[in-house]
């Protein structure tokens, strides 16, 4: 469940989900998501990011993520 103003930010293998089959993004279902451009990038994902104008963040930006949402939800 997301509600209005929560942002999914999406780490590891969860950016997996940017592609979905046959080359299609999947993340046009999210009102609010973000991709770390580590991950992106470590599983050769980030020009695909690029391309389809995900929000991308690196780790310089996740303190200010934390400042904006104070409840943090996290699963693997």
């Amino acid at each position: 469940m997301i509600a209005k103003g929560d942002r999914i930010l999406f780490l590891d293998d969860g950016v997996m989900h940017l592609a979905g089959e046959s080359g299609s993004t999947v993340v046009s279902g999210f009102t609010d998501c973000s991709f770390s451009v580590e991950d992106l990038e470590a599983r050769g994902l980030l020009e695909l990011a690029r391309t389809t104008g995900v929000s991308i963040v690196g780790d310089a930006d996740f303190p200010d993520l934390l400042r904006k949402h104070s409840f943090c939800l996290t699963w693997k």
